[in-house]
């Protein structure tokens, strides 16, 4: 594969990942604790599922619902403590429900761009989902989560300007 083409099917990835973790932006904005959480389960499932068709891996629904409630529970609460504390309070009326929209959103959508980057690299490095080890791969998605949380900030920053 000639250089293009592996920098066409990167940018390409990186493409399904933007349109993903704009759908779990979106997600996060779901005033139904239960539903939010479903919802993003479901946008990351389905992100998994198109880089592999992408990179021509086999994919299986069961296997990444395991990769996923694996790397997602690997980020400790220091990470996502400000994340769960807005996404139990989303249970409050009114008050609850403006705070939880607040936070949730960007986590959701950092949730998504680190997972998406972290198999963008599994991926393009041979990896399928069957020899995917969550276990080796959590400080590595950790990293991408930090890395993407700079990703969502900008992100916002860019919505805030284009509304102002």
């Amino acid at each position: 594969m000639s250089s293009y083409q592996l920098e066409r099917r990167t940018a390409d990835a990186h493409g399904i990942i933007s349109t993903h973790a704009r759908w779990a932006l979106g997600a996060g904005f779901i005033p139904v604790p239960i539903v939010d959480v479903a919802a993003l389960t479901a946008i990351n499932l389905r992100l998994l599922n198109k880089l592999a068709e992408h990179y021509e891996v086999p994919f299986s629904e069961h296997v990444g619902k395991s990769i996923i409630s694996s790397l997602f529970g690997s980020v400790s609460g220091a990470y996502l403590g400000r994340y769960l504390v807005f996404h139990a309070l989303k249970v409050v009326p009114i008050i609850g429900t403006l705070a939880g929209m607040a936070s949730v959103p960007l986590a959701s959508l950092t949730l998504t761009h680190a997972l998406g980057r972290l198999f963008i690299q599994h991926f393009e490095t041979g990896g399928t989902l069957l020899n995917f080890d969550a276990e080796a791969m959590r400080k590595h998605f950790l990293d991408e989560f930090e890395a993407s949380k700079a990703h969502a900030a900008n992100m916002q920053q860019g919505t805030s300007q284009q509304s102002t």
